[in-house]
């Protein structure tokens, strides 16, 4: 630091020995015009006497010294004094006086410093020393800054609220979704469950009511089952083996409430597409396209006949239309191999899309469990969905709910902490703007005895660093 220093003001401030005036071999006016000489060529406009009060007073009386500088000042040099003994003394604020004022003229003039030999390191060392340990502790000028104490506070605070309330709604938004989607995805797989165990029931009775069937008690079969649409029987053909209708009844009081037509062509056309698939097992079809309403064929293959009762779909999904609280939840029956046979959505029943390529309904297919959940994009939505699998005519039955409607709560709760949010920055920044004027004040008023009392520091630190020398 002191090297430092020296580097800085040595062009600046020079520390000579007081110059000799007396000689044999040179004439006073030579020696006088040769040191102006030298001094101007190293720019030097100022010379302070550094010197004893006893000397000073020795060279008053001295008719060489009073002639330099007489000549010096008529050069153009500005002639000061100093006093040695007090600057080398313990009395720091004489010596802190004279080397500010050193500093302060050296940045506008180049200084020269003429004291005794034995006194020139002693000051010089002193002077450095000063240099270093002022500007070492001493606070730079005070400079207002660009942003007001209200910005500040304002920025700090609205930082800290939006950061951490940020933090805590980002958390409890992830934490609500997860534990929601597992509730709703228990309940979606509860839903299946439970429909999946009540449609085994219901294809077990419909069997029996098959096999049951006598013609002679059609009207009263219809009547116990009134959602029942029709019963039909083939049989082979002696010639060609193919399949013929033996037997068919209709249900007349279904098909005058619900407006449809009776057509045996479009019954046995519909149901012709299962037979291929016939092994002697239950088979169960669905036929609402050919009604125009969502309906539901159950075949049974009992020996060289194949004996089949259409009935509506409501029946086939009235244990879940029973059980689901509300109507956002929506069930799928698919079978084996995909096709869809009944949807609690008429309009998705009797549309005869193709279902085969609906995410559930491959991992179904492919899953070795016979039951399982999913979140997936289907028709450009996020879907919650759980599916059970049934040994009773290989049926799987499937929970669906949208992920918008499953989670709008969550949202619901993510909206009103954005508003409490925002509340807490308006409470904030009305409490900055009322106490922001008095704490700019304190804190200027702060500011300025802080700059004192280190000014004291300073000295003290300069006083003990010389005293301890």
């Amino acid at each position: 630091m002191l090297d430092r220093w020296k580097d800085k003001n040595d062009k600046s401030v020079r520390w000579e020995e007081l110059p000799n005036l007396h000689s044999d071999l040179q004439d006073l006016d030579l020696i006088i015009r040769s040191l102006i000489s030298e001094k101007l060529s190293l720019g030097i406009r100022e010379i302070i006497f550094c010197l004893s009060a006893e000397q000073a007073l020795s060279l008053k009386k001295s008719r060489d010294f009073l002639k330099l500088i007489k000549d010096l000042k008529r050069a153009g040099f500005t002639i000061s004094s100093a006093d040695k003994d007090k600057i080398l003394s313990t009395n720091v604020e004489s010596s802190s006086k004279f080397f500010r004022y050193l500093e302060n003229r050296s940045r506008n003039v180049n200084c020269l410093v003429w004291t005794e030999d034995l006194a020139l390191s002693q000051i010089e060392s002193k002077y450095y020393d000063f240099l270093n340990h002022f500007h070492g502790y001493k606070f730079e000028s005070f400079r207002p800054s660009r942003f007001t104490i209200r910005v500040k506070l304002l920025s700090i605070v609205s930082a800290i609220i939006t950061l951490s309330m940020g933090l805590m709604i980002t958390m409890a938004t992830y934490f609500f979704r997860k534990y929601s989607e597992i509730l709703i995805q228990e309940y979606n797989l509860s839903l299946a469950r439970m429909t999946g165990i009540q449609l085994s029931g219901q294809l077990k009775e419909t069997t029996r009511k098959i096999q049951d069937f006598r013609s002679e008690d059609s009207e009263k079969f219809f009547r116990t089952n009134s959602n029942a649409v029709a019963y039909v029987r083939f049989k082979n053909k002696t010639v060609n083996s193919a399949l013929e209708i033996d037997s068919l009844f209709w249900n007349s009081k279904f098909l005058k409430s619900n407006s449809v037509v009776p057509d045996p062509t479009n019954l046995k056309n519909a149901l012709e597409k299962s037979f291929s698939r016939l092994s002697g097992t239950l088979e169960i079809l669905n036929v609402s396209n050919e009604f125009g309403f969502p309906a539901v064929a159950v075949l049974l293959p009992v020996g060289v006949e194949i004996s089949g009762l259409v009935f509506s779909a409501s029946e086939f999904l009235g244990s879940f239309l029973s059980v689901r609280q509300t109507d956002f939840f929506q069930m799928i029956v698919v079978d084996s191999s995909g096709n869809l046979i009944a949807h609690s959505n008429d309009k998705e029943a009797v549309s005869g899309k193709d279902y085969k390529k609906h995410p559930l309904v491959e991992n179904m297919l492919r899953s070795p469990s016979d039951n399982g959940s999913q979140r997936f994009d289907f028709e450009g939505r996020e879907v919650l969905g759980s599916y059970q699998q049934l040994e009773v005519g290989g049926l799987g039955i499937i929970s669906t709910l949208d992920a918008d409607i499953a989670f709008e709560a969550v949202y619901k709760i993510r909206r009103q902490n954005f508003w409490i949010m925002i509340s807490v920055l308006s409470v904030a920044f009305f409490v900055v703007f009322v106490f922001q004027e008095p704490l700019r004040f304190r804190s200027f008023n702060f500011f300025l005895q802080l700059k004192k009392w280190n000014k004291e520091t300073t000295r003290w630190i300069f006083v003990l660093l010389h005293t301890t020398k």
